[in-house]
């Protein structure tokens, strides 16, 4: 069962960026334009790039310029009602919705650990 990807902690400068929320982000962004990884840019982590893409993002499209993405918020609605961020799959160990990224069946946070 898939559904569009939500957002699990806010995205941008001095947060705690959840490696799939990035991800699906930069997907997005890039989907539609607004992103381009640099040379070596990790795909889970925020960089300058990332915070420039939002930015543009936002401007583009008349939202407020703060480069930051709340669950539920303005930007992260907006990007929603144009493409789907990405698919959301349940973590078999813990239930949380996460994006496939590292895994089809386990979070990045549950990935690894005993079973």
């Amino acid at each position: 069962m898939s559904r569009p990807y939500r957002l699990q902690r806010p995205i941008g400068p001095y947060q705690t960026n959840h490696p799939e929320d990035v991800f699906a982000v930069k997907k997005n962004l890039y989907m539609n334009g607004y992103y381009r990884p640099a040379e070596g840019e990790s795909p889970t982590a925020i960089g300058q790039n990332l915070v420039n893409s939002v930015h543009h993002y936002q401007y583009a499209n008349g939202l407020k310029t703060d480069g930051m993405l709340f669950p539920g918020g303005e930007t992260e609605r907006s990007l929603s009602d144009e493409d789907e961020i990405a698919y959301t799959h349940r973590c078999r160990t813990c239930g949380a919705p996460h994006g496939g990224v590292f895994h089809p069946h386990y979070c990045a946070d549950c990935l690894g650990k005993p079973k």
